[in-house]
């Protein structure tokens, strides 16, 4: 049976998360001031590492694009902050 997990995404450039293998993630947004992706899943499948990577409007992205699947993008901070999610692929 699949159900709809979610995961913080920290401010970091990079992040792995382990997700159950199969996993669809659906949305990127903010929910209070916080950054989360909200992702379809089994969750009687294995884990499966996976690893994002977010970066702001502005700052240089030094991953080939054709590694990047890009996820969504957030405003943060009354909109002075715009973060864009990738998944590296």
């Amino acid at each position: 049976m699949l159900t709809i997990w979610k995961y913080r995404i920290e401010a970091d450039d990079e992040q792995d998360l382990m997700l159950p293998e199969g996993a669809k993630v659906l949305s990127f947004m903010t929910q209070g001031d916080m950054p989360f992706v909200w992702v379809l899943v089994d969750p009687e499948a294995q884990l499966k590492q996976r690893s994002f990577v977010l970066r702001g409007t502005g700052h240089e992205i030094d991953i080939p694009q054709e590694h990047l699947s890009f996820i969504g993008s957030v405003s943060m901070r009354g909109g002075s902050l715009i973060f864009h999610l990738f998944e590296l692929v």
